[in-house]
């Protein structure tokens, strides 16, 4: 009797974790679909700036505001040739791409090139933690490319709920000792 209510629970623990897995993929498409949304429509917009306005010298800042987007979750950088020489987020500004992995280096030079927009799935950061997602964007003279940068109050909130629902899981069930639930990271490459 106690082996078949053994089995009972941990039916019901796999199903509800199943369930919520389920439940924040779907979320999540959601998130993603909205934000793909609101990153093309940046990325066109600040792109289609570059010829009455150099975007390495134009106020990101007020481009944000204008497009009445929330600098605490979206970033823009404008990129040439690899170096960030202009964006909202500051602590980035000179930051050299090319420097990394040499599938990035040719993933932005294809992008300047051809002058495409490319918005990448959502992918957890590693360093917060947290989702976030890219946009890239050749400008139509192949000067720059325009990225965006975008999180997700959503995505931080459904994460932190998920988080405690995991953790109660596992308060509640003394065989439980914890529930992994691994998504992909920031270092895969995603279509490069």
């Amino acid at each position: 009797l106690q082996r078949a209510n053994e089995e009972i629970t941990r039916h019901k623990i796999k199903n509800e974790i199943s369930s919520l897995k389920d439940t924040w993929n779907s979320i999540l498409e959601s998130v993603d679909n909205v934000f793909d949304v609101i990153i093309k429509y940046s990325l066109q917009k600040l792109a289609s700036l570059q010829p009455e306005q150099d975007l390495g010298k134009v106020d990101l800042s007020e481009q944000m505001k204008l497009l009445e987007l929330d600098p605490a979750y979206i970033d823009f950088y404008i990129m040439e040739n690899g170096v960030c020489i202009n964006t909202t987020s500051y602590e980035d500004s000179g930051l050299i791409l090319y420097s990394s992995e040499e599938y990035y280096k040719n993933f932005l030079l294809q992008i300047q090139e051809q002058g495409r927009t490319v918005v990448q799935r959502w992918t957890m950061e590693n360093d917060t933690k947290r989702f976030k997602g890219y946009g890239f964007q050749g400008t139509e003279d192949k000067k720059y490319v325009v990225v965006v940068r975008c999180y997700s109050e959503t995505a931080d909130e459904l994460t932190e709920m998920f988080r405690q629902r995991m953790n109660r899981i596992a308060r509640e069930n003394n065989k439980i000792l914890s529930v992994n639930l691994f998504v992909c990271s920031e270092n895969v490459p995603h279509g490069w």
